[in-house]
């Protein structure tokens, strides 16, 4: 997660750490203002973006229910 995201609006690293025990969340410094206007995080290299902190928590958490299905 950078800390210059929307997403941070939130405490998702609390959240989904809550959840997903067995997931490591990182939180990144970052100086770039683009980020700033969208909530967003970075999973895999891959950016999950949405209009609202609430869409990115849930299109992170279903790639992360995607991601453990792989395991189960």
């Amino acid at each position: 997660m950078c800390d210059g995201s929307l997403i941070t609006e939130i405490e998702v690293v609390k959240i989904l750490e809550s959840y997903y025990p067995e997931v490591v969340v990182i939180e990144n410094s970052c100086f770039c203002e683009i980020w700033a206007r969208r909530p967003y995080a970075t999973m895999k290299g891959k950016r999950i973006f949405a209009k609202t902190t609430k869409e990115c928590l849930s299109l992170i958490r279903h790639q992360i229910e995607v991601e453990l299905a792989v395991y189960a």
